[in-house]
Formats: C-alpha cells, sequence, structure tokens
C-alpha cells in the first residue's frame, strides 16, 4: 500500500479528529502501521471513522494483510477483525459500492474471518455469529 499523503487524506476543515488520525497513521508505511496496530489497535482502528474514501480503502486492506500475517501470533488480534469484519459488513450489506476496486484483495480474509471466528478469538458471545452475518450477506446480495 502507498502511503497517503494530507492532500490525498482530503480537507479536514478544522477537525481535531480528522488531523489527529493523520498524524498518526498518515504517510506512513504498511509496516509502520503494523507496528501501531500492535501498540494501540482500537487507536488504529478509530482512524477509519475520520479518513475519506482514499485512506479509508487503504487502511482496510493494511487490516486484512494484519490479520493475514499476525492472526496466530497477536494476542489482541480480535479486536482488528471485528473492525475488519464490521466495516466491509456494513459496506456490502448497505450495498455501498466503496470496496468495488479492493473487494478482491479482501475477501479471502472476510472468508477466513468467518472461518474461523473461535480460532481468531472473536467470542461469539461479544461479536455475535459472523457466519449469521455472512449468510445475511449471501441472502442479500
Amino acid at each position: 500500500m502507498k502511503n497517503i499523503s494530507k492532500k490525498e487524506w482530503g480537507d479536514f476543515h478544522g477537525s481535531i479528529d480528522f488531523n489527529d488520525a493523520f498524524e498518526l497513521i498518515g504517510g506512513k508505511s504498511e509496516e509502520e502501521i503494523f507496528s501501531l496496530i500492535m501498540k494501540s489497535p482500537f487507536l488504529v482502528a478509530e482512524c477509519l471513522c475520520f479518513t475519506n474514501e482514499v485512506p479509508y480503502k487503504n487502511l482496510l486492506v493494511i487490516f486484512s494483510r494484519f490479520i493475514s500475517r499476525y492472526h496466530d501470533s497477536y494476542e489482541d488480534i480480535h479486536i482488528i477483525v471485528d473492525v475488519f469484519f464490521r466495516e466491509v459488513y456494513g459496506n456490502i450489506i448497505s450495498k455501498n459500492r466503496i470496496l468495488d476496486d479492493i473487494i478482491g484483495e479482501i475477501s479471502s480474509t472476510f472468508s477466513f474471518i468467518v472461518k474461523n471466528q473461535e480460532r481468531l478469538g472473536a467470542d461469539i458471545d461479544i461479536y455475535g455469529s459472523y457466519q449469521v452475518k455472512y449468510n445475511e450477506i449471501k441472502h442479500a446480495l
């Protein structure tokens, strides 16, 4: 993934949150963002709320790659798994086309999550059943 410039991030209109999100992950390499996720997964995940389309999609791809690489070694993988799953699920179920150009790259991670929810530490009692949500997507399409 390429580093996102401040111009690509978009106009902040004085938003402290957008500016803080850019300061945290804007212009960072994928490896640098992986390191930030390891230290503070909630903080990096929150950045999805304060981006425009380009960094939003880039961050989802980075989350997908992070899950693929660290699913067996990162203790808090369930945090990123749930954020990633909810974002992809929400966009698909609402028929939002924002993910069209990255869906091929992230779909294998999405399927892996559905099949391995328990292994990934995403407790069904807390996060709900990813399989049920996946079935909702299949019926909605």
